[in-house]
Parts: structure tokens; C-alpha cells; sequence
């Protein structure tokens, strides 16, 4: 409801995907940190993780687009509800780095 107040990852992503590798850099150090908390947090694997971000992420960018309250609602509220079943089910391999991207 306040993106001013919220999560700056979503509001940037598109242009960062157009951003230079420094730029680019500095975004993945900044999903890195956040998968890394959320492994500690939750015990789940690093794959996991990374989806947990991804969906997070991706649903805040779509319930910003969204006209009405109603909407924005259930968009963020569905993800919630998606990601406490996957972190809850997910406690096998804490310590697994996910493949994703090569550094």
C-alpha cells in the first residue's frame, strides 16, 4: 500500500536488467544477502531461498500494477501463503548453494 515505504528490489529490477555488470553486481550481492537470511531463518535449502526472493519479489511488482485494493490484496496476500508452505516444507539441505548462477 506504501510502495515509497517498501521493498526498493521490485521498483528496480526491470532497469537493472538493463544496468551494467557493476550494477548488476551489486543487486545479486544485495539477493544474496537476503537468500542467505533466509536460509538461517527458516533452515531451508539455497534453492528454496532463491525462489522464495523470486516469488516475493515478482509478486510485489505485479500487486503495485494492480488498480484495485481488492487485487493488490489477494496477489500479496497468495504469496504469503505460497511461500510459509514452501519455507515450512522445506528443511532438507541448509546448506546447499543453489546452481542458479555462476560467479
Amino acid at each position: 500500500d506504501a510502495p515509497s515505504d517498501g521493498c526498493a528490489l521490485p521498483a528496480f529490477s526491470a532497469d537493472i536488467g538493463r544496468a551494467g555488470s557493476e550494477t548488476k553486481r551489486a543487486y545479486e550481492d544485495a539477493i544474496d544477502r537476503i537468500v542467505d537470511v533466509i536460509i538461517r531463518r527458516t533452515g531451508c535449502s539455497g534453492p528454496t531461498a532463491w525462489a522464495a526472493v523470486i516469488q516475493c519479489i515478482g509478486a510485489v511488482i505485479v500487486a503495485r500494477a494492480l488498480a484495485s485494493e481488492q487485487a493488490r490484496d489477494m496477489a500479496l496476500d497468495s504469496s504469503v501463503a505460497l511461500m510459509k508452505t514452501l519455507l515450512k516444507g522445506d528443511t532438507a539441505d541448509a546448506n546447499a548453494s543453489p546452481q542458479i548462477i555462476s560467479k
